[in-house]
């Protein structure tokens, strides 16, 4: 199939979590919503298949460069190691008395600081601007449409009692971000592999 040159796609790389990740924090959610009930607040919560964490979003992208942007993404993980990590305690971003992000935490952000690293100084070598605040590893659980009871917000998040899940980081994915009514539509064009231990000995 030939690709239009001016067809342009919103891009993101992220790390995908296995499917257990995707039930604790399916769960947490749903404790979050269940406390959360009749408080003067509405929180969007992200859908199970939607959640990630992100490394660094190109934006809207012609996609022709899919190719491109795949083997730099590839050159700048390579040599990172994989590595462990787990799920951590929840929190959100924005000030106390205006939240707009709830979010889980993870450990081993050393590694996914590296991590990110490499992939936006590769990204910024292909013109992408990769800005924002210091970056802060974690998965989405929801955005806050409005809140008018932030005590019940810190009340819920200290209650929530999320398991510490690991999972391994051995990859990350070039994702296309497709906007739809209902919420965006994620989908993986291409997976790239981090350094194992057995590669890492040759």
């Amino acid at each position: 199939m030939i690709t239009s040159p001016e067809k342009t796609i919103r891009l993101f790389i992220a790390v995908n979590p296995g499917e257990a990740v995707c039930n604790e924090l399916t769960r947490v959610q749903q404790k979050l919503e269940r406390a959360l009930c009749g408080a003067n607040l509405k929180i969007k919560w992200v859908a199970p298949d939607a959640m990630h964490l992100t490394l660094a979003f190109l934006g809207n992208v012609p996609a022709v460069r899919v190719e491109e942007i795949s083997r730099e993404l590839e050159g700048a993980v390579c040599r990172i190691p994989a590595f462990e990590s787990a799920l951590a305690m929840p929190g959100f971003f924005g000030s106390p008395r205006s939240p707009h992000v709830v979010w889980a935490g993870v450990e081993n952000k050393n590694a996914f600081e590296e991590l990110q690293g490499a992939v936006s100084t590769a990204m910024s070598l292909l013109g992408f601007e990769i800005t924002g605040q210091k970056f802060h590893p974690h998965f989405t659980l929801g955005r806050v449409k409005f809140c008018h009871d932030s005590r019940a917000l810190y009340a819920a998040l200290e209650k929530a009692q999320l398991k510490p899940q690991p999972f391994q980081v051995a990859s990350t994915e070039l994702m296309q971000s497709t906007l739809r009514p209902e919420g965006a539509e994620h989908t993986a064009l291409k997976s790239r592999s981090l350094c194992t231990a057995s590669e890492s000995s040759l």
